[in-house]
């Protein structure tokens, strides 16, 4: 992966060329296209990348941010950057940081450490929650059909969009904070619901953290969160409950070998099928069996 966009020492400053001089906002969707370079803006550039769908890996400053749907990551002025991979489609925001001044809101963006909007910081990654979501997509859509339009109302609609954009950020930063103080919501705790019925669905799927997370639509911190408050458990310590459930459940209704139903139960390998077992019930899935067989006879 180093090796496709160089070393930190090696990267490139990369002028933007904006659609019109008159009102510096670059906004482009994407689905493709090569991995970059380091590369740093040539002006005070700030730029933010929404994933809609898939995924995107991207460097910053040396360090690795993975990004999922829902997903907005914040580029400072200054930053070494780099796409390092990417699937799905995903927005690239790119605003010359003078042009900020010009919108109607208090924005602290002229240090390093990041972003501050109403008094509100926002961080490097934010989850945006999935019912706020067609909200933030509308906005970053016309965002990307005016940035490339060519009219006399093009510079207010462009800050009155970023306007809508900022405030958003700052709703989804709030919200954010609320859902780890407040009761889960109907709404998410329907989804979790959902959720963990898909995996009870298909357990001997590989599902990993991120991979929960990426189809889940919330960000880890917020599927930990709403795990322990629907289900009692975090995620992976919640699968693993599951899986020990399905293998007891194959072990007390079938002849399958143990091999076959610790595959089946989503379990790696035999080994780790009888560690985590014997964790968990405190019998080897045999002896488990065994102990079941000789309940039930006569």
């Amino acid at each position: 992966m180093e090796g496709k966009i160089g070393a930190m020492s090696d990267f490139v400053r990369t002028p933007i060329t904006y659609p019109d001089v008159d009102v510096p906002v670059v906004s482009v969707k994407s689905s493709s296209g090569p991995d970059m370079r380091y590369h740093q803006h040539t002006e005070p550039d700030w730029e933010f990348c929404y994933v809609q769908t898939g995924e995107a890996c991207f460097r910053v400053n040396g360090e690795d941010c993975q990004l999922y749907p829902g997903n907005v990551l914040t580029i400072n002025p200054n930053e070494t950057h780099a796409c390092v991979s990417r699937r799905g489609t995903r927005f690239a925001l790119i605003i010359r940081g003078t042009f900020l001044k010009a919108l109607p809101l208090h924005l602290q963006c002229d240090s390093s450490p990041g972003l501050e909007i109403q008094g509100t910081q926002i961080p490097k990654v934010i989850s945006v929650f999935p019912s706020q979501q067609p909200t933030m997509e509308f906005i970053l859509n016309r965002l990307h059909q005016e940035s490339f339009q060519n009219n006399s109302t093009k510079k207010p609609m462009c800050i009155a969009l970023l306007t809508q954009f900022f405030l958003e950020l700052s709703r989804v930063s709030h919200s954010a904070a609320k859902a780890m103080t407040q009761p889960t919501s109907i709404l998410a705790r329907s989804a979790i619901q959902r959720f963990t019925q898909e995996v009870r669905a298909n357990p001997c799927r590989n599902w990993t953290l991120d991979d929960m997370v990426r189809r889940s639509g919330y960000s880890a911190t917020q599927l930990t969160l709403l795990f322990k408050q629907v289900v009692g458990a975090p995620p992976i310590r919640w699968l693993q409950e599951e899986r020990i459930r399905t293998a007891r459940m194959l072990l007390e209704n079938s002849e399958k070998p143990v091999v076959d139903i610790a595959a089946e139960a989503g379990f790696g390998s035999r080994s780790q099928f009888h560690r985590t077992f014997r964790a968990s019930v405190g019998l080897t899935p045999n002896q488990y069996r065994r102990l079941l067989r000789h309940e039930h006879e006569p």
